[in-house]
């Protein structure tokens, strides 16, 4: 049975051959061989974790490594944020360290007994962070923890005195990802591929717990793969699973916390768009590029652009490029995990596209260049 399971696994992967679209040129440069885990881009530099914790700087003017001094040697970072003065942080143990953008060093934040796992500053570039098992304000002192957007509504058992077990509904899950939007909300979020999604939502702005309940019925179909944001308010979640099939979804959630789904890529007008996706489409993150003003998404099937349509769902998906990238399977799962993690668009319009395997893409609009 497990080898069964094994074996339709492995045809399931999407194939990692693609055509590139238009023959636009790739250029590897591989400078350290190793793989990233996030990024942040500041003034043309991207700032990258990689598996080890290890902090590297690629300069995208330059296209190569840049030095970086950091105040103790060997220190291993758990998370990278940047503030809206673009100021980049990292974290090490319970210590916060700033960037110095200039010398390219580093100098400590702040310091706390709690490892902190991720950070996020609200508009107002007041500090919050993940701390195991809770939200952490490390200026007031208070934490939160009793979130209530787990996978398929899953409790754990808590130990209480003399061996009783206490059934625990709200909880913290320590997130695989965050976002802060253009609202200070701050979505914290787990896959576990055909087993669910935790999803949990911490106002930053006013510092209290956010049910995720307005996204309705949609909450159960949601494999988060990225959020983002356009210039008009509105917030996008797209969603992407491989099990027996293909899926991908996208949702717009307006100001009024009004949540539509703006594509399906089952339900997709494969007669207007003249576009047939014959084994679905396995979506990945997304990204909005206020330059053109598309909204970019990664799939199975390469990049696409595309933008809303007068009637609200999402317009034709225009084909972009299609790279050949490695994939691999969903760790005790069903089908392959999505090989691009994170994409982002620098201010002078740069899509950077972060991948599970192959490194960090640069794309300008005429060439893609692969950093690793």
């Amino acid at each position: 049975m497990k080898i069964a399971l094994l074996l339709l696994g492995f045809f399931l992967l999407p194939k990692i051959s693609h055509a590139q679209i238009d023959s636009i040129p790739i250029q590897y440069i591989n400078r350290t061989g190793i793989n990233y885990r996030t990024f942040v881009e500041s003034n043309d530099k991207v700032f990258a974790l990689n598996d080890s914790g290890n902090l590297m700087i690629w300069d995208l003017k330059n296209l190569d490594t840049l030095h970086f001094s950091s105040t103790k040697d060997g220190l291993r970072y758990t998370a990278i944020a940047q503030n809206n003065r673009h100021e980049v942080f990292v974290s090490s143990n319970g210590n916060i360290y700033k960037m110095n953008m200039s010398m390219l060093s580093d100098t400590i934040f702040y310091s706390d007994e709690y490892p902190v796992l991720d950070i996020c500053f609200n508009a107002a570039n007041k500090l919050y962070m993940v701390v195991p098992y809770v939200v952490y304000d490390p200026i007031t002192k208070k934490h939160w923890e009793k979130f209530k957007g787990h996978a398929g509504g899953i409790s754990y058992k808590k130990e209480t005195y003399f061996g009783i077990y206490k059934r625990m509904y709200a909880f913290f899950t320590l997130p695989q990802n965050t976002y802060l939007d253009n609202r200070d909300r701050w979505w914290m979020w787990s896959n576990y591929g055909e087993f669910g999604t935790d999803l949990e939502i911490f106002d930053a702005k006013h510092a209290k717990i956010i049910e995720n309940n307005f996204l309705g019925s949609f909450m159960g179909l949601l494999v988060p793969q990225s959020f983002f944001n356009d210039d008009k308010g509105n917030t996008f979640i797209t969603s992407g699973l491989q099990h027996f099939g293909n899926f991908g979804e996208i949702y717009k959630i307006d100001s009024r916390d009004s949540v539509t789904k703006i594509f399906d890529s089952q339900k997709y007008d494969t007669a207007k768009s003249g576009q047939v996706f014959a084994d679905g489409l396995f979506i990945g993150p997304g990204a909005y590029n206020k330059g053109d003003g598309y909204i970019y998404i990664s799939s199975s099937k390469g990049f696409f652009k595309t933008k809303l349509s007068p009637s609200g769902q999402l317009d034709k998906l225009t084909p972009v490029f299609a790279p050949t990238l490695a994939w691999s399977r969903e760790p005790l799962a069903i089908g392959a995990k999505m090989t691009i993690k994170q994409m982002a668009f620098t201010d002078s319009g740069k899509l950077i596209f972060l991948t599970e395997n192959d490194g960090i893409g640069i794309y300008d609009g005429k060439k893609i260049v692969m950093l690793k």
